[in-house]
């Protein structure tokens, strides 16, 4: 773990980079470190660089995560409960069982990203990239689809009743089969799926 010192001058360091757009201080550069556990519950992190870093079970409600980089982090078991991570990029992560409700990520990134029984539920998802994640058992119920980009993703055991937006969603093809058992949808049949599974 990082010293408790250092990450807070780190801290301070990126509030003035954020607060001076750039001029002074310095982004938050964090990297494949092992956080662990942290809890970072309504911080400023925007634009933060994270990616590749173990942050199993870290605490970061309510956090301001715009534009931050979590590529390849591991969040397992973590709790991002009303963050705010739009533009942010969570490709090739691991978030099984992570808590995302009622986030706000417009157009954030996921791809690749094993989300196996995460949860999304009431979370603004527009423009939203999950192409090629592991969606399966995650909790999308009450989710703003709009343009959500579902191409490749694994979805069986998704719930997403009460979802809106679907109609607008992309998804050229979905496999709703489980691990050893694809089943494939495409085009049509992909999208009558997803506007199904909202009904449930």
């Amino acid at each position: 773990m990082i010293d408790p010192k250092q990450l807070q001058a780190a801290f301070a360091a990126h509030a003035e980079w954020v607060q001076s757009a750039g001029a002074r201080g310095s982004r938050l550069f964090l990297m494949n470190a092992d956080l662990s556990g942290v809890d970072w519950s309504g911080k400023d992190l925007t634009e933060a660089a994270l990616g590749g870093s173990q942050l199993v079970g870290a605490k970061l409600r309510g956090a301001q995560l715009y534009g931050a980089i979590l590529s390849s982090a591991i969040l397992d078991g973590g709790d991002l409960s009303g963050a705010q991570f739009a533009k942010s990029e969570f490709d090739y992560v691991s978030a099984l069982g992570t808590q995302f409700r009622a986030c706000n990520a417009l157009r954030a990134t996921f791809m690749e990203a094993d989300l196996r029984g995460a949860s999304f539920e009431n979370s603004n998802l527009t423009k939203v990239m999950f192409h090629r994640a592991n969606l399966e058992d995650a909790d999308l119920r009450g989710t703003n689809l709009d343009r959500v980009a579902f191409d490749e993703a694994r979805l069986a055991g998704a719930r997403l009743t009460g979802a809106v937006g679907a109609e607008t969603a992309l998804a050229k093809s979905i496999d709703i089969g489980r691990a050893g058992q694809s089943e494939v949808l495409s085009g049509e049949a992909a999208m009558a799926w997803l506007r199904q599974a909202t009904l449930r």
